[in-house]
């Protein structure tokens, strides 16, 4: 209720405000993620126990008092939203016990290391932050070894109170004992959510994926008679002035009309082509000038482990200038929550098509997932339309292909979404979607003409026959 209050009264939450959120539905969206919405369906809210995260948001929009919620919103900088929705990007903790709690700071600890290696390195403390808020929960969720060693405590302190005959106090440890051994047992007895979610039973996931061919079955026969063809490259209408090209290749394939280009080359927090093959190859073509151009670029922050120039979700541009062999005159470096290499394979961990997440925690990644992805494309898609820029260049970003990954169709559909809704605020004329693959761009190309864009024909275009 009162972030949808907040995102309401704040003249910043709109399409024109930020690229992050647009509207007051988006901004609750972005600051309540699965687990704190089912949190707050379940428990009274003069009950809920708020994370770290969920107390300091709290905090900065008024502490829940409409008067004070209203009067932050009206008051709000841009200064101030950028911070409150950094703050939002940070992991919600959301455990029940032991056995969940070693599980996330393994994933969080492994997130850390790979944010770190990766240089994005403000994601990197997001996740330091979060590991911290885990740890201090070991005292509220015990290992097991370390409720074993507390039965052991006890039962020998009970037993010496017993040989001195002080009956109240060996009863006040009898007491503690019992609680303890029946925490042992619910830990010793209860799955991880992982184990869980592979236990599925055969016949479940039978049923899920009977719905899934019946779904298609029907959706097929549906649509026989506006079958679409098996294509790899076409050319989509996306308003009476621009035209959608997707095709398979990567970024050295962008295909450009006359007039000003500019392609859009993911990259990390740091800016550094070079921890990728896609950007290394792109800063070799636009040598000297593209490198110089993000070597000049001023740092957001600086952390400990490294600079931000840019910091996921966002992006930065560099030009316009003669960027060497490269067609284009404008390069938009954009941070993705994923990496430009299209490699990912942990938002796939315990996800299937047509499941829904088993955990909290897989939810509200997710839900950071497809946050991070369209923020990212409109950050990306907003500069491109302050440079006049009228043909634009940009690759599909997504985790590791996979025909049983949700998180991968996700990610497509998600990236297609927010170019076709983005590029109609611009003064673009074409937009040059890239795909990894031929069957990628197939995807692509049948999602966008179910989503009611039209095939247009070379007599139509002027460009390649569909």
């Amino acid at each position: 209720a009162s972030a949808l209050l907040f995102g309401n009264a704040c003249p910043l939450v709109s399409i024109d405000g930020n690229p992050m959120v647009h509207s007051a539905e988006e901004f609750h969206q972005y600051l309540v993620p699965p687990s704190v919405a089912k949190q707050a369906s379940e428990t009274d809210s003069k009950k809920v126990k708020r994370s770290r995260r969920q107390q300091e948001l709290y905090d900065r929009m008024g502490k829940g008092n409409p008067r004070d919620i209203i009067q932050a919103a009206s008051s709000c900088t841009e200064k101030d939203l950028y911070e409150l929705l950094r703050l939002a990007k940070r992991p919600e903790v959301s455990v029940s016990s032991s056995s969940e709690l070693q599980l996330e700071l393994m994933k969080c600890t492994a997130a850390k290391e790979k944010a770190i290696a990766t240089k994005n390195y403000l994601r990197a403390e997001d996740l330091a932050q979060t590991l911290d808020e885990l740890e201090a929960l070991r005292e509220t969720y015990p290992s097991l070894e370390d409720l074993e060693k507390k039965e052991t405590d006890y039962k020998k302190k009970f037993s010496e109170l017993l040989k001195a005959k002080r009956y109240n106090d060996a009863n006040l440890v009898k007491r503690k004992l019992l609680s303890v051994k029946r925490t042992i047992m619910k830990e010793r007895y209860a799955k991880p959510a992982s184990t869980q979610a592979a236990a599925l039973s055969s016949l479940q996931s039978l049923q899920e994926r009977m719905n899934k061919m019946l779904a298609l079955a029907e959706s097929m026969d549906k649509a026989a008679s506006e079958v679409v063809p098996d294509l790899e490259k076409a050319d989509l209408s996306l308003s009476q002035t621009c035209l959608l090209k997707i095709s398979s290749g990567d970024i050295l394939d962008f295909e450009h009309d006359e007039g000003l280009s500019g392609v859009i080359c993911w990259t990390n927090e740091s800016c550094d082509l070079t921890a990728y093959d896609t950007g290394s190859v792109l800063l070799e073509m636009g040598s000297p000038n593209l490198g110089e151009e993000i070597s000049s670029l001023d740092a957001l922050t600086t952390t400990e482990w490294g600079p931000v120039k840019c910091a996921t979700g966002e992006a930065v541009t560099v030009g316009p200038r003669n960027f060497g062999d490269l067609v284009a005159r404008f390069v938009f470096l954009a941070v993705p929550p994923l990496s430009p290499s299209n490699d990912d394979t942990e938002w796939d961990r315990h996800t299937i098509t047509g499941s829904k997440p088993t955990t909290d925690a897989e939810a509200d990644a997710l839900h950071y997932l497809d946050t991070g992805l369209r923020a990212a494309v409109r950050s990306s898609f907003r500069n491109v339309k302050t440079t006049g820029v009228e043909t634009v260049g940009v690759c599909t970003i997504t985790t590791k292909p996979s025909d049983d990954s949700d998180a991968y169709s996700r990610s497509l559909n998600v990236v297609l979404d927010t170019i076709v809704e983005e590029s109609k605020r611009t003064s673009l004329k074409k937009v040059h979607l890239i795909a990894a693959s031929g069957a990628e761009a197939n995807l692509l190309i049948k999602s966008a003409v179910e989503k009611g864009l039209k095939l247009v024909k070379k007599e139509d275009s002027g460009n390649d026959q569909q």
